[in-house]
């Protein structure tokens, strides 16, 4: 799984692994805050983090819960966890809930 350099595009999910869950990060490439939309086939709880490419964690979203299949949407607006705009890369959108997990590339463009 990679970045396809497509824009708004779901990736596939990893071969062999079931999932009820969709994960998308747009705009993508982005240079203003990118709009993470996950998609729960049943109630979960959620943590959306992200990661940079060393696979640090930089920044966690709001943790979400949902009842039932459901939309949950979260933005990034390209800050760390100390507020600093993070520098032009590529960065991981990593989505978890009880049963699964899902990651999204992210281009961060200058």
């Amino acid at each position: 799984m990679g970045f396809d350099g497509t824009v708004g595009v779901l990736l596939a999910p990893t071969p062999g692994v079931s999932t009820s869950a969709t994960l998308a990060v747009c705009p993508n490439p982005t240079r203003m805050p990118a709009t993470v939309t996950l998609v729960l086939g049943r109630s979960s709880h959620a943590e959306l983090y992200v990661f940079d490419i060393s696979g640090r964690a930089i920044r966690r979203l709001i943790p979400m819960t949902a009842e039932g299949s459901a939309s949950l949407k979260s933005t990034w607006d390209l800050r760390d966890e100390t507020g600093r705009r993070v520098s032009p890369g590529m960065y991981w959108v990593r989505a978890r809930t009880e049963s699964e997990e899902l990651r999204r590339a992210v281009h961060v463009l200058q």
